[in-house]
């Protein structure tokens, strides 16, 4: 999951289901911090979450510039965050 929206998200509860969170640490549009009750409660080694320093909503949207300011909050392209999210989405998934 690319920078979620867990606004009114519950934990699962079925063990067996892998899931890997990918979170911008400044992202206005869908804030980290929402998503805290998810990570806590979910089932052991089933969910990893990484949040990525100076990353924001759509921080692998290549198009975008660095920095979009929109009426929902600031979105934006960070190559870093990208980078190392899609190598381990792919590492993640073998």
């Amino acid at each position: 999951m690319y920078y979620p929206a867990c606004r009114e998200t519950q934990p699962w509860s079925v063990s067996g289901v892998s899931a890997l969170m990918h979170l911008g640490a400044i992202d206005e549009v869908a804030p980290p911090g929402l998503c805290d009750t998810v990570v806590k409660e979910a089932p052991p080694n089933s969910l990893r979450a990484i949040t990525y320093p100076d990353a924001r909503h759509a921080f692998d949207v290549r198009s975008l510039p660095e920095r979009a300011q929109y009426q929902f909050g600031t979105i934006g392209y960070n190559a870093e965050a990208a980078n190392r999210s899609w190598a381990t989405t792919v590492e993640f998934l073998r």
